[in-house]
């Protein structure tokens, strides 16, 4: 995935229950491990989610 369409799909991803954030990041890292940019922001977001739903583990 490109930085740029995982932006896009951010907003959307957001309104999703917790796991599936989880899931949906995760996959995202496994997809993108050569490309450091979108594996900083995809566990900056999933970092947010974690604070959001004030889950610290």
């Amino acid at each position: 995935m490109k930085y740029q369409k995982l932006v896009k799909e951010v907003e959307g991803v957001g309104k999703l229950k917790l796991s599936e954030q989880e899931n949906f990041y995760r996959d995202v890292l496994n997809e993108s491990s050569n490309d450091l940019e979108v594996m900083v922001a995809a566990t900056f977001y999933l970092g947010m989610a974690y604070y959001y739903e004030a889950n610290y583990t």
